[in-house]
C-alpha cells in the first residue's frame, strides 16, 4: 500500500499510478487510509474533479460528498439507488461518491453498498477512513480496487516551509498532535475556522504561558471573566516584549462563546496573531 503525505499532494508529488489514471481507467473505486489531517479528502476531490471532468467537485450536482457518521441506511439506500441513474448533468463524464468515515457505517448500511460497489462500473466511489483499513469489514475492504495509505506527515517540517519560523512551528506541531490540518489552521488568521487543540504562547523561543485543551476549557467554564481577565492580562504583559515574540492560539470547539469573543477582541487590539 503506498504512502502518501499532504505536502506531496499540494506540490503534486502524487503516486505514478495515481497520475496516470485517466477517466477511462476501470479503476474507480478507492479507499483512503490515515489520521486526520493528512489530506484525504483534498486527494478524494482532486480524483473525483479528474474522473468527473469538471473544475469545482464542490459545484457538482453529480458529487455526492457524505460523512457516514452522521448518516444511517436510508441514506446509503439512496446512494446505492442513485449509483444505477445516469448523471442528470450531460457535462459531467460520471457520478463521483465520496464516504467520509466509512468506519462508521453500520452492518446493515455496509451490507447495503456491497452490491453497488461490485457492480457499478461507470461512476467513482472513494471512501477514507481514519481507521486501519484491516479494521473495516473485509466484504467492503474487498470492493476497492486501490488502497492507500496517506501518512502523518513531519508537520514540523511542513510548517516551516509553509513560513512559518522554528519557535512558531515547533508550538504549533505539538499542539497539533500530528493533526496536520489543525497545524496548518494555525497560522489561517481565522479564529472562528481554527479547529483545535489548546493555547501556548512562545517568546524568543521559550513557552510563556501554555494550556491544554481541558485546562483551558475548565478555566473558561469555571469563571470565564476571571479567565478572559487573567488571559488578556498576559497578553497585554507579552505587548511589552520583542516583536518578534512569536503567537499561537486555536480554540476548541466545545469552548463557549467568551472564548471566541475574547481572541475576536485580543485581535481588534493588535495583542495576538493567530
Amino acid at each position: 500500500m503506498p504512502t502518501l503525505q499532504l505536502h506531496q499532494i499540494k506540490s503534486q508529488r502524487l503516486p505514478a499510478d495515481i497520475l496516470s489514471l485517466s477517466p477511462s481507467s476501470y479503476l474507480r473505486k478507492f479507499l483512503f487510509t490515515g489520521p486526520p489531517g493528512v489530506g484525504k479528502t483534498t486527494l478524494a476531490k482532486a480524483i473525483a474533479a479528474r474522473f468527473m471532468g469538471v473544475d469545482d467537485v464542490d459545484r457538482a450536482v453529480e458529487f455526492v460528498h457524505v460523512n457516514c457518521a452522521d448518516e444511517g441506511i436510508d441514506r446509503i439506500r439512496a446512494l446505492a439507488e442513485s449509483s444505477r441513474l445516469p448523471p442528470m448533468d450531460p457535462g459531467v463524464r460520471c457520478k463521483a461518491f465520496l464516504l467520509d468515515e466509512i468506519h462508521a457505517l453500520g452492518d446493515k448500511a455496509v451490507n447495503a453498498l456491497l452490491i453497488p460497489l461490485e457492480r457499478d462500473v461507470v461512476n467513482l466511489w472513494i471512501a477514507c477512513t481514519s481507521r486501519p483499513a484491516g479494521s473495516l469489514d473485509a466484504a467492503l475492504r474487498s470492493r476497492f480496487a486501490y488502497h492507500l495509505n496517506l501518512g502523518a506527515a513531519d508537520v514540523r517540517s511542513v510548517l516551516v516551509d509553509e513560513g512559518k519560523d522554528a519557535a512558531a512551528a515547533d508550538s504549533l506541531a505539538k499542539l497539533a498532535q500530528g493533526d496536520l490540518r489543525r497545524a496548518l489552521a494555525g497560522g489561517t488568521g481565522d479564529a472562528e475556522a481554527i479547529e483545535a487543540v489548546g493555547l501556548v504562547i512562545v517568546v524568543d523561543g521559550k513557552a510563556s504561558l501554555t494550556l491544554s485543551p481541558e485546562r483551558m476549557l475548565a478555566r473558561a467554564v469555571a469563571n470565564p471573566f476571571s479567565f478572559q481577565a487573567s488571559l488578556l492580562d498576559e497578553l497585554m504583559r507579552l505587548r511589552q516584549w520583542p516583536a518578534h515574540a512569536a503567537i499561537a492560539l486555536t480554540l476548541s470547539q466545545r469552548n463557549d462563546i467568551a472564548a471566541h469573543q475574547l481572541v475576536a477582541a485580543a485581535m481588534r487590539a493588535g495583542l495576538l496573531r493567530v
